[in-house]
């Protein structure tokens, strides 16, 4: 089953998402920072079912922020509460980190897909907080953990923005239950020739498994998001 995951930074570079999915053609997509506008266009395109969770509600848009998954195949979807925002900030704010995290919900997204052989593949889509300059914060380790529990005891492969830099603690603390398939060539997810922020060496996007499953074909894509597309080819064991 082919699969792809991309924080796509909300409409900004919508036709490189457009050709990167024309060209990869993924069985399963997943995309972070989705406007919920633009869930249909993708469903469309993908020529399969979407699901779209809201994160947060983008005040400048006037439009809901989230992350979406979509599958050409057969498939249930089961959104998980990670951590809830606070009701005193109803809207998304970017003065501070801090207002950023308690403004808005996180989520995993559950996808169990069943491909045309019948085998079944759970996938889990998630945007994780963000954090200045990659460290490590005490919310971002609450939400994690709050991750792990939803996900525990499940055959799952793991994929979105997880803001926690490989090699770091908040990282080792996901991937000390799954298999890490991004080849360690891959030093960095970030596009540096499109993200704001750039220069920026941080491997932050996942494409985690349980041994269960197994990958193939792994690549990074550049030159469609301020972060770099995952692809990949999963197979059950």
């Amino acid at each position: 089953m082919k699969i792809v995951s991309v924080n796509i930074e909300g409409k900004k570079h919508l036709p490189r998402i457009e050709n990167l999915i024309i060209t990869e053609e993924p069985d399963v997509l997943f995309l972070q920072e989705i406007f919920e506008s633009d869930v249909k266009f993708f469903a469309d395109l993908l020529g399969g079912d979407g699901y779209f969770v809201s994160m947060s509600y983008k005040e400048h848009f006037e439009e809901r922020q989230g992350i979406a998954t979509f599958s050409k195949h057969p498939v249930t979807y089961e959104p998980i509460l990670l951590s809830q925002r606070d009701e005193k900030l109803a809207q998304y704010s970017g003065r501070s980190y801090e207002d950023r995290l308690r403004s808005q919900d996180f989520y995993v997204l559950l996808a169990t897909v069943t491909d045309k052989d019948n085998s079944v593949f759970t996938f889990a889509n998630t945007h994780l907080p963000v954090t200045e300059k990659g460290e490590v914060t005490e919310y971002q380790i609450k939400v994690i953990q709050a991750l792990s529990r939803a996900l525990g005891g499940l055959s799952v492969v793991l994929v979105g923005d997880s803001n926690a830099p490989r090699g770091g603690e908040a990282f080792a603390k996901i991937a000390a239950h799954y298999v890490d398939n991004i080849p360690a060539e891959y030093t960095t997810s970030i596009d540096n020739a499109l993200h704001r922020a750039a220069p920026l060496e941080l491997m932050i996007d996942m494409l985690f498994s349980t041994p269960e499953y197994l990958t193939q074909n792994v690549r990074l894509v550049t030159g469609v998001s301020d972060h770099c597309a995952i692809c990949a080819e999963v197979m059950r064991v």
